[in-house]
């Protein structure tokens, strides 16, 4: 780039991401402040301006709006807009110029974008320039104002931003869509509000951070519905460590009563589920458990198991909450206890055991990798062994594991409270599709640092510990590539990182399709 060139970048969704969906989602946050249907009348508003005058400023839509206060819809700008990394990182003030059709004047869109961290942004715009990008003539208008050619233009719109480039003359263009780029970031999700929230989310640079925020809106509705399933007289028991969050919310933020967390796992309720006449659940616990713990585990004391649970006072028709799966934990109670209980799951397996009464948060198979979903809803307690004098016992668990359980959980009750009060309590209700989606994208279309958090061996099982994709090039080098796949949790993100790694990719065909 010479003395006489200049690079020049389109701002809203190139340079500006807001934490919106769509542009005109924006009016819907300034109508969730000053409602009287300001969305509808803002958009008639730009359209009666546009008919009025072709290059129209903020002033000019807004003697169509007399009823409402312009300064609220900047104000919301402002608290709307975030940097574009991306972009940031391309910047240099001394060689740069910001174009853009937009009604908002020079002097806010500088704000907007020093805010960002643009220093000493230059700034033009099609409402005090009189001319468009489209017809190449606010390009043009640009290089006469700064005495200067621009040789580059990064940009959103292909109309626009492409191929008006082009009829100034400008050969090199660079398809930017940072709106595209969201579409792909975030799951495809169809409300306003869960659009805005998820795309705050993908912003944070954090990536524990982020998944937590992305699960929120999953754990809050989870618990709401079970909540809003239970029958009076009935109690809920929040099944430890995958519950603890939504009894929290249950307990805490819903203010729920007859609501307990019950210390219980496979582990401690092996004893009696392997001594049961239930040939389904013993069959199941023969999948968890080698031969030799089996026959451990049918050692164990029936009375402390029995002693703890007691103390509940679980009744027939009492409520089990949990992910969900199989069903094993319920069939355990219900045969240590002679009851018959109310299973609300997250979802359950195609193979849950039968006789179970049970019901689906998730009316879609949604959940393809389970270990995956326990990861972000385990609770950061070690994992319950057994029972001493009534009280669970535990087996420390994976310390690293614990700590980035405690980084999620803490993301996620901080949120809850801005979820609650943003969403809940305006009345509105979640599409259980829309929460299906985002189970779909995470489980399917995890970034590469979230790949690299599931990849380590976080998770004790017996006694070897496990990641959730178990991609161990040391053994898959050593000739045992069938063995680590075959025991992965996620065999399509094991073979996917199979297929990415220079050294090893050639054995992915050794997986087959």
């Amino acid at each position: 780039m010479t003395n006489n060139t200049i690079r020049s970048f389109d701002i809203f969704d190139t340079a500006i991401i807001r934490k919106v969906f769509l542009p005109t989602d924006i009016f819907k946050v300034v109508e969730e402040k000053v409602g009287n249907d300001f969305f509808n009348k803002r958009l008639q508003a730009e359209k009666l301006a546009r008919e009025d005058k072709k290059y129209y400023g903020i002033k000019d839509i807004y003697k169509h709006l007399p009823e409402f206060d312009m300064q609220v819809e900047i104000d919301t700008e402002f608290e709307n807009c975030i940097v574009n990394r991306e972009i940031l990182e391309k910047y240099n003030p001394n060689n740069t110029v910001f174009i853009s059709d937009m009604y908002l004047p020079s002097k806010i869109l500088k704000q907007i974008l020093e805010n960002a961290g643009y220093k000493n942004p230059e700034v033009y715009v099609s409402c005090e320039m009189n001319a468009c990008k489209s017809d190449g003539k606010l390009f043009k208008k640009v290089e006469k104002k700064t005495g200067k050619t621009i040789s580059i233009h990064y940009g959103d719109n292909y109309v626009a931003d492409i191929e008006g480039a082009r009829k100034a003359g400008i050969t090199k263009t660079v398809f930017n869509p940072a709106l595209h780029t969201k579409n792909l970031n975030i799951p495809k999700v169809k409300d306003t509000f869960l659009k805005k929230f998820l795309a705050i989310a993908e912003d944070k640079a954090e990536p524990l951070q982020k998944l937590a925020l992305f699960y929120t809106p999953i754990i809050f509705e989870f618990t709401r519905w079970v909540l809003q399933n239970r029958e009076e007289g009935q109690k809920i028991f929040f099944l430890s460590r995958d519950m603890y969050m939504p009894y929290y919310i249950a307990k805490v933020v819903f203010k729920a009563k007859d609501v307990y967390y019950l210390h219980v796992s496979r582990r401690s309720l092996a004893g009696l589920c392997l001594k049961s006449k239930n040939k389904e659940l013993t069959r199941k616990m023969s999948f968890i458990f080698s031969k030799e713990e089996m026959k451990q585990r049918k050692l164990q004391d029936e009375s402390e198991v029995l002693k703890y649970l007691k103390k509940f006072k679980i009744k027939d028709n009492d409520i089990i909450a949990d992910i969900g799966y199989a069903g094993t934990i319920q069939a355990g109670i219900e045969y240590a206890l002679k009851v018959k209980l109310q299973g609300l799951y997250i979802q359950v397996s195609s193979k849950v055991l039968s006789g179970l009464k049970t019901k689906m948060f998730l009316s879609r198979m949604a959940i393809h990798f389970c270990l995956m979903v326990e990861f972000v809803f385990g609770s950061d307690e070690d994992s319950v062994e057994g029972y001493l004098n009534g009280k669970p016992v535990f087996m420390p668990d994976n310390e690293e594991r614990k700590e980035l359980a405690r980084a999620i959980t803490n993301v996620v009750f901080e949120t809850v409270e801005i979820y609650y009060s943003n969403y809940f309590i305006t009345g509105r209700k979640l599409d259980v599709f829309d929460l299906e989606q985002i189970l779909i994208h995470q489980q399917y279309y995890p970034n590469d640092e979230m790949i690299q958090i599931y990849n380590k061996k976080i998770f004790s099982n017996r006694e070897r510990k496990e990641s959730i994709i178990g991609f161990d090039k040391s053994e898959i080098k050593k000739g045992d590539l069938r063995i680590a796949y075959m025991r992965s949790y996620c065999q399509p993100l094991f073979k996917a990182l199979l297929e990415r790694d220079k050294e090893l990719k050639h054995l992915s065909k050794l997986l087959g399709g």
